[in-house]
């Protein structure tokens, strides 16, 4: 993966975004329109690759979106960062089908620690911003991961474009 055309995700699980996992709501629909309209101008910017960390919300919506735009964007691939080999085991048994599909549609998959925790998504996280120069993030200021992942991608220079979930 070459770096300055390498772009990656990260935001919210369905918990954190104000309509949960309800994605037939209109917001998570406009939330989705900006995911790819902010990966279209990546794009256009010249990145090629995308990395997603295929958790449940943001991460798939982007994996979905990237894997949608390849068909028409010449050139465009998605590269899953999985935290650990079994992550998909972890999942709800409804997501493992949506997962495994998005799995199957990459161009390939980096698994970025050999065990389970929250050393894993870190590692995960890490591994995702220092392979890319752009942080495509769905973030409004909450605690956790996303606000962990968009300071690590400002101490070291990254670019970071911020998508309102709502």
């Amino acid at each position: 993966m070459e770096p300055a055309a390498t772009a990656c995700f990260t935001g919210y699980r369905p918990q954190k975004l104000p309509w949960g996992g309800n994605e037939d709501d209109p917001r998570c629909d406009a939330l989705k329109f900006r995911l790819v309209e902010s990966i279209v101008a990546a794009y256009a910017r010249g990145y090629r690759t995308f990395l997603s960390g295929m958790a449940q919300g943001v991460d798939t919506y982007a994996a979905e979106a990237v894997l949608a735009l390849s068909k028409v964007l010449r050139g465009m691939e998605l590269v899953c960062a999985v935290p650990y080999p079994a992550y998909a085991l972890s999942l709800p048994r409804e997501h493992r089908a949506r997962y495994e599909a998005i799995v199957l549609g990459a161009a390939r998959c980096a698994v970025c620690s050999e065990k389970s925790g929250s050393a894993a998504m870190q590692r995960r996280n890490g591994f995702m911003v220092e392979n890319s120069s752009l942080v495509i993030a769905v973030y409004d200021g909450k605690a956790g991961g996303t606000r962990n992942t968009v300071a690590l991608a400002k101490e070291t220079g990254r670019d970071v474009w911020l998508v309102s979930p709502e």
